[in-house]
């Protein structure tokens, strides 16, 4: 019996597996990092007429949670929102969600103890959540004076993020900003696909029309032979 030689991969192989399991990796372990810098550009258009508010990196307060309460200093109250990326974070929050629960998180503020009252976010991760903070919203809540902050909650090696909410009460019009702006894009690209594969769609069409017509000449004749004398 005659054996087959082995054939050792060539290098270009080897790299391109090497590259295609990278690809994967980073699409199974940084997927919504990924859904927030593709949505990013978009969010470009509604900045510039004011729709949104844009934010940058320094406007991200960065908590960790193995020290319980994490102090925040607040210059300007408003809408904010706490983004995280953990996995126990976020179905701890789906569950209390769910049965109606206070959140694990309280917000207190240092200079007369008065809680602020949060909000679970419902939606899930959006193409216009911002990708200076990891993960998607879980809370939000309005402070309406400035001053510190007292964040108390559970003490665990993980990580949350604190930032100025410009979506909620948004979403529809951004999910509509985004949607135009896709259709913008593809339209010029739809048109060339069109025009490449146009010609082609039509000789087929002109084909299967002139077979049409052959066989129902075909079945007039013989029709007709077998209606004669």
């Amino acid at each position: 019996m005659a054996e087959t030689a082995y054939t050792p991969p060539r290098l270009r192989s080897i790299v391109l597996g090497i590259l295609l399991f990278a690809i994967l990796l980073m699409l199974v372990c940084g997927l919504s990092n990924l859904v927030k810098l593709a949505g990013a550009p978009f969010l470009w258009i509604p900045s510039a007429i004011g729709l949104v508010q844009p934010l940058h990196s320094e406007d991200i307060a960065v908590l960790d949670l193995g020290d319980s309460p994490n102090l925040v200093d607040i210059s300007e109250p408003g809408l904010f929102s706490v983004y995280t990326d953990d996995y126990d974070l976020l179905m701890m929050s789906i569950q209390l969600e769910d049965s109606q629960a206070e959140p694990w998180l309280s917000v207190v503020r240092m200079e007369d103890g008065v809680p602020v009252e949060l909000a679970y976010v419902e939606r899930g991760l959006r193409p216009y959540d911002t990708p200076f903070a990891k993960g998607r919203p879980i809370f939000t809540f309005r402070l309406e004076s400035p001053g510190r902050y007292a964040l108390t909650h559970p003490v665990r090696p993980a990580a949350i993020s604190m930032l100025p909410d410009y979506t909620t009460g948004k979403e529809r019009t951004l999910a509509a900003a985004y949607l135009v702006q896709l259709l913008l894009l593809a339209a010029p690209v739809a048109v060339l696909f069109y025009r490449r594969y146009e010609p082609g769609w039509r000789a087929r069409r002109e084909e299967r029309r002139r077979m049409r017509e052959r066989v129902d000449a075909w079945w007039e004749k013989k029709a007709g032979r077998g209606n004669g004398p």
